[in-house]
């Protein structure tokens, strides 16, 4: 999904520029230099855009291999340029070459190698929820909730406290990133149709906690769920 949202902020960049030069009528040589600063910027922008992300919010998956797949693009886009200086078509072809050789190796880099490494991601989620099921076991109501608001990434199998971690059924997805509901109140809402999907993401993961702390025992007394807040009968 990110690989697909990026090639095509790279594609209707690249059509946006080369409309707008033909309608100001820059020559052909102004296009090429034009649009060979404006490629490698915008994939520039869109690694820097991911790194920051990750390292504001996501910090677990910047795994060691993420850095290598990064120090690729990095290269990559240091040989497209270097390409736009060849002195001969030879030159040009086999800087181009190594240019493409570089971003097949970062595409298949970040898919297998990548991916395989935050795959032990997962396996800590399930050691984070196990952890957190034992603490709910002792606490009492209100803090039963903070624990989950924290800690709780995914839906439990059969929608109970006892359940494990369903990785099929992320609690609430937003720019692709996995969030518990306290990562989702702090997400950035000032663009409206942005807004509007936190909202309904907060709703929804909001609803199912407290259907889980609906069910939850205290004290051998259940716990009734009214709006937005737990209460104990």
């Amino acid at each position: 999904m990110i690989f697909r949202k990026n090639s095509f902020v790279l594609l209707t960049s690249v059509v946006g520029v080369l409309l707008a030069s033909w309608l100001v009528g820059l020559s052909q040589r102004q296009i090429v230099d034009g649009m060979t600063l404006v490629i490698a910027t915008v994939v520039l922008s869109l690694m820097l855009e991911d790194l920051w992300y990750k390292m504001l919010n996501k910090r677990d998956l910047l795994t060691w291999e993420y850095f290598v797949g990064l120090v690729i693009v990095l290269l990559s886009i240091i040989t497209f340029l270097w390409a736009s200086e060849s002195v001969t078509n030879g030159e040009m072809f086999v800087r181009l070459g190594l240019t493409a050789f570089l971003c097949t190796l970062g595409y298949f880099w970040f898919s297998i190698y990548w991916k395989r490494s935050i795959s032990d991601i997962e396996k800590a989620e399930k050691e984070t929820w196990e952890r957190a099921k034992k603490k709910i076991k002792k606490a009492d109501k209100d803090k039963a909730e903070k624990i989950l608001n924290h800690s709780l990434r995914y839906r439990l199998v059969g929608d109970t406290l006892d359940g494990g971690i369903d990785l099929e059924r992320p609690l609430s997805i937003i720019d692709d990133q996995i969030m518990t509901y306290e990562e989702l109140c702090a997400v950035d809402v000032e663009d409206p149709e942005r807004e509007v999907q936190v909202s309904e993401a907060r709703a929804s993961a909001s609803d199912y906690i407290n259907n889980l702390l609906g069910a939850m025992v205290v004290n051998n007394e259940p716990v009734a769920v009214s709006t937005g807040k737990a209460e104990r009968k």
